[in-house]
């Protein structure tokens, strides 16, 4: 336990991994198992009918992509999705942040995804809602 500037206690975090060496724990064998079956159904058709799901008149991101942009090679384009998720390669682009004025004159922070980062978050949404659903109501 250490002490704050102003004497009052802080406890220490504890070690990220202890034991760098053990064995995974269920949890983390948890996780991998649910993340090769969200890979494995996160397929060619499962982000076509996302990317067909989208608001066709939402924002823009920051790679300033609009959803009619995008689907003029749509087929291309979630080939290409879908072989970088396949890879291990995807990474999602920043979002774009913008701030809403409030009715008492703060702002409140936004972030607005790309499209291709909106494909994939759909997509994921479809394939673990049916999951946490029967999980949830078990």
């Amino acid at each position: 336990m250490s002490f704050g500037s102003n004497g009052s206690q802080r406890h220490k975090p504890p070690p990220l991994n202890p034991e760098p060496h053990s064995a995974p724990s269920v949890r983390t064998r948890e996780v991998k198992a649910l993340y090769v079956y969200m890979l494995h159904h996160v397929n060619f058709d499962c982000l076509y009918a996302a990317f067909f799901n989208l608001k066709k008149t939402a924002a823009v991101g920051v790679d300033e992509v609009t959803w009619h942009e995008y689907e003029q090679n749509v087929e291309v384009n979630i080939n290409d999705l879908h072989e970088r998720i396949l890879r291990g390669a995807y990474r999602a682009k920043p979002s774009l942040r913008i701030h809403i004025p409030k009715p008492d004159g703060r702002t409140r922070p936004l972030g607005i995804a790309s499209v291709r980062d909106r494909v994939v978050q759909t997509a994921l949404v479809h394939v673990i809602e049916p999951i946490l659903d029967n999980t949830f109501h078990e």
